[in-house]
């Protein structure tokens, strides 16, 4: 640790314990233990191992500076904010920050070079596997969500209807980014015509138009791209909905509000509404399924008088398993692949035989070689290696013998376990780790479809490269860093989080704990990258604004 992290972080503790109101310092000492248990055991994790680390003297005074330096700076973050959502004066809008064609002709403009420098496109990540089911090469299934591959498809043929080469690359991108700057100034409207103290309306505005990130991986052919732009159009849907839902159902509101509420004309239109976005979001990311189920559980329980409001997500998930079970088989879409599901085993399963082979049966040996003979290649921080090769016809066959071993592995060796697991998703919780793959991967993979760039603004396409391979300056001064961590959006979702517990916001920190699930299915997943963090990201000027809202007074202006 250095001398002047350490200072900063006494001095951060230091003035919070002596300025800040009390409710303020637990609230920030809770965070800053988390944090700081967390940042040691990641510390910890990286060094490869708990049964090599000194945890009294070589972590100790880690574990005190995180702590002390997130709770400290944590408890003046939470007083800040609370003094700007009392004293912050209401600005009045300008014209030019609630209109939607004005904010979407400067996002446009601002994304422009960055089209031009990659023209036509990125088709990197999985483009190659959707671009070889969208040509009829392999049959459709839905180990990449089908709704995806099918939009693809149609731009795909566009090649060989109009008899001009890369033109459906070319449709895609533009219709791509034309969506997505939609959703970022639609985003930026609904922000602005709240009531909201000072600039914090124009942060989105400069958020999303300003961001290189976001103006290359909106160019990227992957599903991620437009998923994070439903979840974001969910969340502010999400927002409206449960604002409207607590605060008819609070006997102590205004009554003026109340009246406000239940005049509204839009409550059908609500709930038509974030039925869709769910529907797509689940259609657009497989795992989503999970997580709005697992929130609509919570939401009942939150508001267990209220069952018939939460009739959107029922009829949500209802849609999507027709959908998937009924009519994608029904036109020959097959299922997806049973290994996706099995990440964390696989990983578990490989270190256990890495680092413990000599204790390891022989019997034990023998089944870990046949579910996995790729088990030689295995990698802490990435799945894939191990979860290529699985064997996934001798699993269907004997699935309990599977289980059976794995189980057997987890008794035997908790810790190995347990270390694989959050090497696994490190990057997603550990700020100091990054990810294995390239931060935004810009190259183009598909043989089958192969892409040719045409080589304008190569000064501006060189300086958008060192933002994706993310070796710009830059991007590594503080704040700066933080802000294109993957491992930060997780801690600035508890911080909002813990904020709105405290100002008793139910709407806000319900919404929170969506995306707080969202986060805990990629701790499941093969590998951490961008791509899975992104949504997350573009949420960051939601929170700002819920948080900055003026709780005596109106929600909407």
């Amino acid at each position: 640790m250095e001398v002047g992290k350490v200072l900063f972080s006494a001095v951060c503790f230091a003035i919070a314990m002596k300025y800040v109101q009390d409710r303020y310092k637990i609230a920030g000492m809770a965070f800053g233990l988390l944090f700081g248990i967390c940042q040691t055991m990641g510390k910890i994790v990286l060094a490869y191992g708990v049964k090599n680390a000194s945890l009294v003297s070589e972590y100790g005074v880690f574990f005190l500076s995180a702590a002390m330096g997130a709770g400290g700076m944590a408890a003046l973050s939470f007083a800040f904010v609370e003094w700007i959502s009392k004293n912050g004066k209401i600005s009045k809008t300008p014209k030019r920050l609630q209109s939607f064609p004005v904010l979407y002709a400067l996002i446009l403009a601002c994304y422009l070079p960055c089209f031009i420098a990659y023209f036509p496109g990125c088709m990197s990540y999985d483009s190659w596997y959707i671009t070889l089911e969208a040509l009829g090469i392999i049959s459709f299934d839905n180990h990449h969500p089908f709704l995806h591959t099918l939009l693809w498809s149609i731009f795909a043929h566009m090649d060989e209807w109009l008899g001009i080469k890369q033109i459906g690359i070319t449709l895609y991108t533009m219709t791509q980014l034309l969506a997505m700057a939609a959703v970022y100034a639609y985003t930026c409207v609904w922000i602005s015509r709240r009531n909201l103290a000072g600039p914090v309306k124009k942060i989105a505005c400069i958020y999303y138009a300003f961001n290189p990130v976001f103006h290359i991986f909106t160019l990227i052919l992957t599903k991620d791209v437009l998923f994070s732009g439903f979840f974001l159009l969910l969340n502010i849907t999400l927002a409206d909905f449960l604002e409207n839902m607590f605060e008819n159902s609070d006997q102590n509101a205004p009554r003026a509000a109340l009246t406000l509420r239940n005049s509204s004309p839009v409550g059908k239109w609500m709930q038509m509404r974030l039925t869709a976005l769910l529907l797509l979001c689940c259609l657009f990311r497989n795992n989503m399924i999970y997580v709005v189920i697992a929130f609509t559980v919570f939401l009942c329980f939150l508001t267990r008088n209220s069952f018939l409001r939460c009739k959107s997500f029922f009829l949500a998930i209802l849609l999507f398993y027709i959908i998937t079970k009924v009519v994608y088989p029904g036109i020959g879409v097959e299922g997806g692949s049973v290994k996706e599901m099995l990440p964390v085993p696989l990983s578990q399963i490989a270190a256990v035989y890495h680092e413990e082979g000599a204790s390891i049966g022989a019997e034990e040996k023998r089944l870990i070689n046949k579910y996995m003979p790729g088990v030689e290649r295995y990698d802490r921080f990435f799945a894939d290696p191990v979860k290529g090769d699985f064997n996934e016809s001798a699993f269907e066959e004997n699935r309990g013998e599977f289980f059976y071993m794995w189980g057997n592995i987890l008794g035997k060796y908790p810790v190995v376990c347990g270390e694989a697991f959050l090497a696994l998703n490190l990057p997603f919780w550990y700020p100091e780790m990054e990810s294995v793959r390239e931060y935004i991967e810009t190259d183009n993979y598909s043989q089958d479809y192969p892409v040719e760039r045409k080589g304008w603004l190569p000064q501006v396409y060189n300086w958008y490269e060192t933002v994706s391979e993310n070796e710009a300056v830059w991007m590594h001064l503080p704040v700066m860093k933080q802000l294109y961590s993957i491992g930060v959006p997780v801690w600035v979702l508890l911080f909002f989080g813990i904020r709105y517990g405290l100002s008793k916001r139910k709407a806000a920190l319900s919404v929170i704990v969506l995306n707080i699930l969202l986060w805990m299915t990629y701790l499941l997943g093969p590998v951490s990258s961008f791509r899975y963090a992104e949504p997350l990201l573009l949420t960051y000027p939601l929170w700002l604004a819920l948080c900055s809202q003026p709780a005596q007074r109106n929600v909407l202006a």
